[in-house]
């Protein structure tokens, strides 16, 4: 049961305050609510003015989360009029203020306000003109999610778009079939239609909201529309694993041992846990996983290109590469120092590790029992790539700190990905830093002719979450941390960014692909000429402690047996770098090297990371190379 409008007592359930179209008015008799919701055109002419007198006046509401889209008078928010310095400065405002900005964006709400799932989005069909009009809408709702509430600036066709010239509706066709298809949600609000003011209930129950607090003229007449929902008994349902990726686990009871992996000395058991069947392909055949790795790519490929434009995205942003054939020529050289094998060397470059112990754990075994001048196995190995691509085996910081010219490094990603944080400490610095633990890890100085500063902030999923939301009890999940990374002062702080998205798998290629691709959007909104680098994930490697040397790339009967997940990391990396190559960034395969050293790992029950010195020494020795190929 909705109640519209309750002036009584809520009675445990979460009230929702809905506003629209205040055109740079304030001081309207705004209800007291859990989250207010404002659906878009903030301003009237879009004037920082209106903007900066707006976002001050809606933090002195008492509400605690604060939603905001924009609408189509609010030019300086649209990417596509090119105002970036403006847009960034709104965008700085918007969380100085306090408030939640969401553009075409999914979105769950913390628990104690129900975790109910919202997707909100600034489009609206061409009408009278402005920000964020599309001339063909038939493809921008085509993957919105089943969400518990919709708000977008546009109106449904057919509900609250009615225009008083012409008694026309004016809403969105596109949008009222998917609603009624796919997106099914309890509330679906909106504004942009003055005259079209109110709510109503449709045949399915579903509450439809304009909320615009302007009238035809302009004038502040409306009331802004409340809403209670009731907090349901089982939040984490089965439709809600688009938001909630941590419940991905199924438990499959399987005592027996096996022989899965060729560093096996002897069989073990499976995890019981699996991922949930509809999100793995291990039933499928080689053939059936290679045609389906193929269409990921090209789907990956064509979503990108739409919000990409190619003609814009030639080179690598951030870079002296600008052509389509030299940015080809310097992909293609990276792509070869990452294809090659490991030959047995007792003599070649490592680095000395200086961080935090854990990376140090194998050497302090392995010398409690040998002399200090043996070597661990794990380090009698170098990599080698194909003769026509030789790489260099040192490390010259001083060399790398002029390819880097000042310019900051930020690092996002999971905890295997917080390894490189440590890495390029051990690089470039020649003594320990102070970190306490990777939530809190503060920037550490790594050139110091031109102070040059290197940060990891942890963000499994690279989500563009604005303010730290995925919390249980107050608390953060110990799964999976979103810590906000794409706010402006974060990102233009740091013009270089290196990421990995986890390994482990939450959603399918579709979400995954969708979610990349609007990490990438809003980095390259706020950051342009951003030098993106990616990562590609790594697999793990099970009773690693039983590995001795490095093996030959596993085969795609092999892959299917990996847990966790870890079977479609080939499919997600290529996606990756579809998406990440389409939106002007850099694509490292450094799992294709890594992959293939089973030992060497941290061992017992981390079989993921590895130590240090060991084989990531390799990987730091192609970043190099990559940071000086750019220069």
């Amino acid at each position: 049961m909705i109640t519209v409008n309750n002036t009584s007592n809520k009675l445990g359930n979460i009230r929702f305050v809905c506003i629209s179209d205040t055109h740079g008015k304030i001081g309207f008799d705004v209800p007291d609510g859990d989250v207010l919701i404002h659906a878009g055109d903030i301003t009237r002419r879009s004037t920082m003015k209106e903007f900066e007198e707006s976002f001050c006046w809606l933090s002195t509401l008492p509400h605690k989360l604060k939603i905001i889209t924009a609408g189509n008078h609010d030019h300086f928010l649209d990417p596509i009029f090119g105002m970036v310095e403006q847009r960034q400065t709104v965008l700085t405002m918007m969380e100085h203020y306090g408030l939640t900005y969401l553009e075409h964006e999914a979105f769950q709400l913390p628990p104690e306000f129900g975790s109910f799932t919202m997707f909100v989005s600034p489009y609206s069909p061409i009408h009278l003109g402005g920000a964020f009009m599309l001339t063909d809408m038939s493809e921008i709702w085509n993957d919105l999610p089943h969400v518990d509430i919709l708000v977008t600036h546009t109106p449904p066709y057919g509900i609250n778009d009615e225009v008083i010239r012409g008694k026309r509706h004016v809403g969105c066709n596109y949008l009222k079939q998917q609603i009624d298809t796919v997106i099914k949600p309890k509330v679906s609000i909106c504004g942009h239609i003055h005259e079209a003011y109110g709510y109503t209930f449709d045949e399915n129950g579903v509450l439809f909201i304009n909320a615009c607090l302007s009238d035809h003229k302009y004038r502040a007449v409306n009331r802004p529309i409340t809403f209670d929902l009731t907090i349901p008994q089982e939040i984490y349902h089965e439709e809600r694993k688009f938001y909630k990726t941590q419940n991905i686990l199924e438990f499959v009871p399987d005592n027996q041992t096996y022989l899965d992996f060729p560093w096996y000395q002897k069989k073990h058991t499976r995890p019981q846990f699996k991922p949930n069947r509809k999100l793995t392909t291990t039933e499928l055949s080689i053939k059936e996983r290679e045609i389906m790795l193929q269409k990921a790519i090209l789907q990956a490929k064509k979503r990108a290109q739409k919000k990409f434009l190619p003609a814009d995205y030639t080179g690598i942003r951030g870079t002296r590469f600008n052509t389509q054939e030299e940015t080809k020529a310097l992909r293609d050289k990276i792509n070869c120092w990452t294809k090659g094998q490991w030959v047995k060397d007792d003599d070649h470059f490592h680095l000395t590790h200086l961080q935090d112990p854990i990376y140090s754990s194998c050497d302090s075994k392995f010398y409690k029992t040998h002399d200090k001048t043996e070597k661990r196995e794990a380090l009698k190995y170098r990599w080698q790539p194909s003769s026509d691509c030789p790489l260099e085996q040192s490390i010259d910081a001083k060399n790398w700190c002029a390819a880097l010219k000042g310019r900051n490094i930020l690092l996002v990603g999971d905890l295997v990905h917080y390894q490189y944080h440590e890495l390029l400490l051990d690089a470039f610095r020649d003594g320990p830093t102070v970190c306490f633990g990777e939530l809190n890890c503060k920037d550490h100085t790594i050139c110091k002719k031109k102070d040059t500063r290197l940060r990891y902030i942890r963000n499994d999923v690279l989500s563009t979450i604005r303010k730290f939301q995925n919390r249980d009890q107050g608390h953060p999940l110990a799964n999976i941390v979103e810590w906000p990374f794409v706010t402006s002062n974060i990102l233009s702080s740091y013009p270089i960014l290196i990421l990995s998205r986890t390994a482990l798998i939450g959603d399918d290629d579709v979400l995954f692909t969708r979610r990349l691709i609007h990490t990438m959007k809003v980095i390259r909104e706020t950051s342009p000429d951003a030098l993106v680098i990616y990562k590609s994930s790594f697999i793990g490697h099970p009773f690693c402690n039983d590995a001795t040397q490095p093996i030959d790339p596993l085969t795609d009967e092999q892959l299917k047996r990996l847990p966790y997940g870890w079977s479609e990391t080939k499919r997600r990396n290529a996606i990756a770098k579809a998406v990440i190559e389409s939106a002007g960034g850099l694509y490292i395969d450094l799992a294709a090297m890594i992959d293939t050293r089973p030992d060497g790992h941290v061992g017992d029950s981390d079989c993921s990371r590895y130590c240090i010195p060991g084989p990531l020494d390799a990987t730091a020795q192609v970043l190099y190379q990559a940071f000086l190929a750019l220069d």
